[in-house]
């Protein structure tokens, strides 16, 4: 039997994590807009607010669009990247949400933000069940943030999640011996029954 792990909650937890560091969408109402960003809305943040908009809707497509038309406009920026990667995993296309964090390493983000993409790279990785690469997912969230102590983190869930890892890494090692002696005991039952 397989389980499936990490659970999708813990995902959902991250996500609403991320989704809430990064802020909601501006109210309705007139914003003023500069293309510089600095006494109004810039084209990249008015972008960014659409996709915001298009997840609430529950329109991934369009957020998916929206996400990938703001990073092609503002290519150094980190955050549409890590937007694209939020929406991508909620899709559950893993391959293309961690293409999306990859992309997100190599670009500019303040500290905050950084530290939202790492814990979203470890959740994805564990979700894929890749877990020697989600353990390291982890141990680089937990060093970002004894580097950078003014980032408000969650070092104890980084600790928990690879001790959780270990211990499901240990179950499944403990079942494949156990399903090798099942299966050499079946073996020799049916010699016996051959008459063997």
């Amino acid at each position: 039997m397989k389980r499936r792990f990490p659970s999708r909650r813990l995902l959902a937890t991250a996500s609403a994590l991320v989704v809430a560091a990064l802020g909601a969408p501006a109210a309705a109402g007139e914003i003023p807009k500069d293309p510089k960003g600095q006494k109004g809305i810039s084209p990249y943040n008015e972008i960014l607010a659409q996709g915001r908009r298009m997840l609430q809707q529950k329109d991934l497509p369009g957020a998916v669009t929206t996400f990938q038309e703001a990073a092609r406009r503002e290519p150094q920026q980190m955050l549409a990247h890590v937007l694209l990667a939020q929406v991508l995993a909620v899709k559950g296309d893993l391959d293309a949400a961690l293409g999306a964090t990859e992309e997100a390493q190599r670009k500019v983000g303040t500290e905050d933000l950084q530290a939202k993409l790492l814990i979203l790279r470890a959740v994805l990785l564990e979700r894929k069940q890749d877990w020697e690469k989600a353990k390291e997912a982890w141990s680089a969230y937990s060093v970002f943030l004894t580097a950078h102590p003014a980032v408000a983190g969650f070092r104890a869930t980084a600790d928990e999640r690879k001790k959780r890892i270990d211990e499901h890494l240990k179950i499944e090692k403990d079942y494949e011996v156990v399903k090798q002696r099942i299966q050499q005991e079946a073996i020799e039952r049916a010699k016996q029954a051959g008459g063997g």
